[in-house]
């Protein structure tokens, strides 16, 4: 490639500007070398290659709970409903754990008399055997 050292008018009234870039094949060239400085055009670089990625580290284990209901993992009404189903003694402890934990009286506000009721129930299972 060529580049124009100054402006000037071409055959064909074509106007070459200072800086403007010409073919080495372009025959406005012809006759007019002077004029014009060779450039070297820098061809693209290849892609460099990826670098190998390190192995990701395995996360690290999450506290086991023994597999028990973990109420702060779990929604209000998901809380309220194991509670129903459970035992008095597990309701019992998780209730403490509510307590322990999030202490959301929607939870525990009505965990009292629910435990009270599960205790109760438990009496009157104990006293029929």
């Amino acid at each position: 490639m060529y580049r124009a050292k100054d402006t000037f008018w071409a055959p064909d009234n074509r106007r070459i500007v200072k800086g403007d870039l010409v073919a080495p094949h372009d025959p406005v060239l012809d006759g007019r070398e002077e004029l014009f400085e060779e450039v070297v055009i820098p061809k693209a670089l290849p892609k460099p290659k990826p670098k190998p990625t390190k192995p990701e580290p395995e996360p690290e284990p999450e506290p086991e709970n023994d597999g028990l209901f973990d109420p702060a993992e779990h929604s209000v009404p998901d809380v309220l409903d194991y509670l129903e189903a459970a035992t008095y003694e597990e309701a019992s402890r998780v209730l403490q754990a509510e307590s322990d934990g999030k202490a959301r009286t929607t939870v525990l506000h009505p965990g009292g008399p629910l435990l009270a009721r599960k205790e109760q129930e438990q009496k009157d299972k104990e006293a029929a055997q």
